[in-house]
């Protein structure tokens, strides 16, 4: 499934799909689980201020970036390591 246009040169995406990430998820996932939805929280936060300063329209409203960030959930499951193990859960 090919990347939404917006999402295709995205900053954010390179470093959320760092092999770093990654392994923080597969190491500590496996001793600390609760840790991991904290982790989630924070990178959701930081992928909801990237789309609020990419796109103009979600400049001042956080909860419509939140909405959008959860339809780019439910659309691309797989696009970040965290949304593959936490599903479809916002903030």
């Amino acid at each position: 499934m090919p990347l939404p246009r917006g999402w295709r040169n995205a900053g954010c995406r390179c470093i959320l799909k760092s092999p770093t990430i990654r392994g923080w998820w597969n190491y500590y996932g496996a001793f600390y689980r609760t840790a991991m939805h904290g982790l989630g929280r924070y990178l959701d936060r930081k992928l909801v201020r990237w789309a609020q300063r990419k796109y103009r329209t979600l400049r001042r409203h956080t909860r419509r970036s939140e909405e959008w960030l959860h339809k780019m959930k439910k659309a691309y499951p797989r696009q970040f390591v965290h949304w593959q193990f936490h599903g479809a859960q916002v903030g």
